[in-house]
């Protein structure tokens, strides 16, 4: 109130940064998050099949749901195809410099790439998932991206598939672990946009794909076929390097070094 009252109220995006409220956002993480904390040293949690994760899997569904939330206008999958795509001399995207609507939405690939595998490494570093968990998981996060999104059956549609492909996708880290799980559904998430996209515009455009001297450029988005590979490949490099960097073990004397004294 003190801050409203002296600086004023907040509107539009403005909203997502005031310090008081970015300061709520953190206790309602630190809130939703909570059966996470607390279950983390049992050794027995998690355990009994998907009903003894339900409460785990809520909380980091709900963590990242209020993430999404912060992050609402730098993600994608709440803007329209016009607002980070290139069509060349055609006036239909709002980038008239090809640059410039790569760059826009690369930023937002890279940050929702890195969210992805942030709520991914916090789970699966403490705990397998049972079948059903990471549906669950996903589930949350795609009711959230649906009431986010004013309810767009195809973001709850995109987020369900994703949801779908998590489960499916299970297998490979009961094989691999992680490190080639959480990279997979990184780039998951990128093919799953780009192809509910292509549908749309393949509707809209005449062609699926032109040359600029000898750049090739392709649907969905019209970036070139280098920046269309390109993003899935690095969205999975962005999720192998923060699964490598959170479970990187201690050297053994470090350890020891480290260790409380008794």
């Amino acid at each position: 109130m003190i801050w409203h009252e002296t600086l004023g109220v907040e509107s539009s995006t403005d909203i997502l940064l005031s310090p008081t409220h970015i300061g709520l956002f953190i206790g309602l993480i630190m809130s939703v998050t909570a059966p996470i904390w607390s279950a983390w040293p049992d050794a027995k949690s998690g355990t009994s099949g998907w009903t003894s994760q339900l409460l785990l899997v809520f909380g980091a569904g709900a963590a990242w749901s209020v993430v999404q939330l912060i992050f609402r206008y730098t993600n994608l999958w709440f803007r329209g195809l016009s607002d980070f795509c290139y069509s060349g001399s055609t006036e239909f995207c709002d980038y008239d410099h090809y640059n410039e609507a790569l760059e826009f939405g690369l930023q937002s690939f890279w940050l929702q790439a890195l969210l992805l595998s942030g709520v991914l490494i916090l789970f699966l570093r403490r705990w397998n998932p049972a079948r059903g968990s990471m549906f669950i998981l996903f589930l949350i996060q795609a009711v959230s991206m649906w009431v986010y999104s004013e309810f767009s059956s195809t973001v709850f549609q995109m987020s369900l598939l994703l949801a779908i492909a998590a489960e499916l996708c299970l297998p490979v880290f009961n094989r691999w672990g992680m490190k080639v799980y959480v990279p997979l559904m990184a780039a998951v998430q990128v093919v799953i946009f780009m192809g509910m996209w292509w549908f749309e515009a393949q509707r809209i455009s005449n062609v699926s794909y032109w040359f600029e001297g000898t750049e090739l450029h392709v649907l969905p988005f019209g970036w070139t076929i280098h920046a269309t590979i390109g993003t899935v490949v690095l969205a999975a490099a962005i999720g192998w390097f923060a699964t490598m960097v959170a479970t990187q073990p201690l050297p053994v004397e470090l350890k020891d070094e480290q260790a409380p004294e008794v």
